[in-house]
């Protein structure tokens, strides 16, 4: 593993800790995205959830993030005339992207306008897509 401790969070009294799992499997590796600059496209605004598979924060908010993604690519949102897409940046080893969008802890989830006009997601939005439209379109 390269980890000589486990990370412990509490969630409802019940404590949680990345599994070796979370560091080794290809299939998680695909669900966690790449470290990759998620700059919108002509036409389009991003969310994205920049990750860390290291994080309990982030092992727990990961199946939260998948079902609002997979609803959206269901629903193909749009705000305001542009596309939404919805993007995970893994951030598990050094990711230059975070860096550039200001991420100071994990996970966060930025709403990217343009290279140089992004924010942060607020926490008690990031948690359904309705939520996260709804902070959009003000």
């Amino acid at each position: 593993l390269g980890v000589g401790y486990y990370l412990l969070t509490t969630y409802n009294n019940t404590y949680y800790a990345p599994t070796e799992e979370a560091f080794t499997s290809a299939e998680v590796d695909s669900e966690w995205g790449k470290c990759e600059d998620p700059a919108p496209k002509a036409g389009e605004v991003v969310v994205a959830a920049f990750i860390a598979k290291w994080c309990p924060h982030c092992v727990n908010y990961h199946p939260t993030w998948n079902k609002i993604k997979a609803e959206a690519k269901k629903k193909n949102p749009s705000v305001n005339g542009k596309k939404v897409r919805f993007v995970t940046v893994n951030c598990s080893e050094s990711c230059d992207v975070s860096e550039k969008y200001g991420v100071e802890g994990f996970p966060t989830v930025k709403v990217i306008h343009s290279a140089s006009k992004h924010e942060d997601l607020p926490y008690e939005a990031r948690d359904s897509l309705d939520d996260i439209l709804a902070h959009l379109k003000n």
